[in-house]
């Protein structure tokens, strides 16, 4: 599903070609709509992080058909404004990205590739909507869809509440919010014409002053029999340090051409 194993671990995990869409709003009648705009405010002024910057320590499992790999990622967060992901293998930095909600860089030492280009670029060989919001959103486990009372139709699901969306275009996305502590605890993004789905799963959360963050993400994109899986284990987190975003592609590295046609 990806092309570059480096770039992947990165952002990859966008790459199940489900395309934008705009969504068509199952609309509830009114005291469900009441209920509903309740429960999405007090998700909201939960989960919204009070940090400025964060610093993830995490442990990277990924897994395909062909191959498996286990890496450890430093992942920087600038809110709003920057990302930084650094890829190590035995201490080593192995590959590095650096995001903004302008630009995506990266180069990876295995192969001596780089990529420099924007998000309309990216979102096009991806074949998916892709911006900064999005990354961010998933590293720090909220909604990649921002949800309000028109979202979508909201059900009870054993301890859940499912909001779920339909389009014109086959593209269905479901969100799970547990009842009890108001957090997400899944995603899923499926088009069921081409057999493909993404599926985000947030198991536990731990509670810091600034933010309520995922322990795990589980990432498990398939199309067919295809199926690619990420586990991201955070080991350890840092809120409001100063923080570094060096970035330079060494030498003699061959640059990702993405055509217009890809």
């Amino acid at each position: 599903m990806q092309r570059y194993i480096g770039l992947f671990l990165l952002i990859g995990m966008f790459s199940c070609k489900t395309k934008s869409v705009v969504v068509t709003p199952v609309v509830p009648v009114d005291t469900t709509n009441v209920a509903t705009a309740k429960m999405i405010a007090q998700y909201y002024t939960k989960i919204t992080p009070k940090f400025n910057s964060i610093s993830i320590k995490s442990n990277v499992k990924y897994a395909d058909e062909r191959m498996s790999q286990n890496v450890n990622a430093e992942i920087r967060i600038l809110k709003d404004q920057k990302i930084m992901v650094l890829v190590r293998v035995l201490g080593i930095t192995m590959a590095k990205a650096y995001i903004t909600p302008d630009k995506v860089q990266y180069y990876e030492k295995i192969g001596g590739k780089y990529f420099d280009g924007n998000f309309e670029v990216l979102s096009r060989w991806l074949g998916t909507d892709l911006d900064f919001q999005k990354i961010q959103k998933l590293l720090i486990g909220e909604a990649l869809d921002t949800l309000n009372s028109q979202t979508g139709n909201v059900k009870s699901d054993m301890g859940f509440y499912k909001i779920e969306t339909d389009s014109n275009q086959g593209v269905q996305k479901q969100f799970y919010i547990d009842s009890n502590d108001l957090l997400l605890k899944k995603e899923l993004i499926f088009q069921t014409e081409k057999d493909r789905m993404l599926q985000i799963l947030y198991p536990t959360f731990a509670t810091h002053e600034k933010a309520f963050l995922p322990e795990n993400v589980l990432i498990e994109a398939s199309q067919g029999t295809s199926k690619t899986n990420i586990e991201m284990e955070y080991k350890s987190v840092t809120f409001d340090e100063e923080l570094t975003f060096p970035y330079q592609v060494p030498n003699g590295y061959e640059p990702i051409i993405i055509s217009k046609t890809e």
